[in-house]
């Protein structure tokens, strides 16, 4: 891994990488080397790690099939909640509703299970807007309206969020309202 540093640091290639099945090697190399990227499920290349809570990781990756950024929830395969998790989002998978982040993939691959859901990592979590300084009240009746509203929709379809929290709701640039 170092000979492949030193190639890159010299201009000799441009960047390497690794293709992982398991992220726990992939956080061993960067210990003593510095790839570029790693590559899960044989098509996503991980880049930035936005969050790590419990067992789970939310990465944003390059989707390589589809060219295009996507984020991707790493899930240990011996958590309790693995399978619960596959299972809602296998169920979102198949819904389509614009206030809702959309999930693209589901799978297991050997000891992960993993989410691919679109990318909202540029958008703030309502969690951070409080942080940050609050949210004015009209702001937040409107928030609360249209979660309420999303909500409803989906529930018409025998869905249920199940973990609904100011860290599950965001307000893009714009200003939409989307819940993951």
């Amino acid at each position: 891994a170092r000979v492949l540093d030193d190639l890159r640091d010299r201009g000799e290639i441009r960047a390497w990488g690794m293709g992982l099945n398991l992220v726990e090697p992939a956080l061993a190399c960067l210990e003593t080397a510095r790839p570029d990227m790693f590559l899960i499920a044989g098509r996503y290349t991980l880049r930035r790690r936005i969050e790590a809570v419990r067992s789970t990781e939310r990465w944003t990756a390059e989707d390589g099939v589809l060219a295009r950024t996507v984020v991707l929830l790493l899930v240990d395969a011996d958590d309790t909640r693995s399978a619960a998790i596959l299972d809602a989002a296998r169920r979102a998978a198949a819904v389509y509703l614009p206030s809702f982040v959309r999930v693209l993939d589901v799978g297991t691959e050997e000891e992960r299970a993993y989410v691919v859901e679109e990318d909202f990592s540029a958008h703030s979590s309502l969690a951070a807007i409080v942080l940050e300084g609050g949210v004015p009240a009209e702001e937040v009746r409107r928030i609360v309206g249209e979660v309420s509203g999303a909500l409803d929709a989906v529930s018409r379809r025998g869905l249920h969020h199940v973990e609904l929290g100011p860290g599950e709701i965001f307000r893009t640039t714009d200003g939409d309202i989307r819940i993951r």
